[in-house]
């Protein structure tokens, strides 16, 4: 994709250092910005969000509750400069909050 001169969002299945540092190294190899931005907000709001995804046969996404608890459980800390984002206040307002840091 990134040779294709195509803007690539990778998810929280990079949720170990290394693999972090290895997405930020192929963006480098390819003279591409890289992004990191960290998403968080309450876990009843994660808790709801992924009840409601269950129930939509229709998602993309096969990650669950099982799924989020792991991840959770495995996280590394993000040592390196970053961006948070709030993701509380829902799609629309968390991606224009994005944007703005991006362009800060």
């Amino acid at each position: 994709m990134i040779k294709h001169d195509v803007n690539v969002i990778i998810d929280g299945t990079f949720y170990k250092d290394l693999l972090r540092k290895e997405a930020k190294n192929i963006a480098k190899k390819h003279c591409k910005r890289f992004f990191l931005i960290e998403t968080s907000c309450p876990e009843a709001v994660v808790l709801k969000r992924l009840g409601k995804r269950e129930r939509n046969l229709r998602s993309p996404s096969d990650a669950d509750i099982d799924v989020y608890y792991k991840i959770k459980g495995l996280f590394e800390p993000i040592k390196e400069s970053h961006i948070t984002i709030d993701t509380d206040w829902g799609l629309e307002d968390s991606l224009k909050e994005a944007l703005e840091k991006i362009k800060a």
